[in-house]
């Protein structure tokens, strides 16, 4: 994607997904329950799984790395799994933590050219 529109591609693990690698592959009952810990409590650990809050946190300082970091706000891509793009947007929206029940394509997030957050528009079609 990167090459197709001329971008520079920069790898920032803090943008990787939820570390569950505490309990490997789960069956589907035990990791239902674990993933509504996630949401629900979000400063609890679920088996060891990292916890909502630390994936925000780190996932937001990602973001704020890239917007510290680019010279130029405009046109740029940063991509994630699902649910830590989700709590990237419940940080810039000032929401709480909160689980989106909808699956969506993305969400495009817009900033003033400070740096500061506008708006967040879901890319389902």
């Amino acid at each position: 994607m990167a090459d197709s529109l001329g971008y520079t591609l920069h790898v920032l693990n803090d943008l990787g997904p939820i570390n569950r690698i505490s309990t490997g592959v789960l069956p589907l009952e035990d990791f239902s329950a674990c993933a509504l810990t996630f949401w629900d409590k979000p400063n609890d650990s679920c088996r060891g799984w990292e916890t909502a809050q630390n994936a925000q946190a780190r996932a937001v300082k990602a973001v704020q790395t890239i917007l510290q970091e680019s010279h130029s706000l405009h046109h740029i891509a940063a991509i994630s799994h699902e649910d830590v793009v989700n709590l990237i947007v419940c940080h810039f929206q000032g929401t709480p933590i909160q689980r989106h029940e909808e699956k969506t394509m993305g969400y495009a997030l817009y900033f003033e050219d400070n740096g500061t957050f506008v708006r967040c528009d879901d890319l389902a079609v």
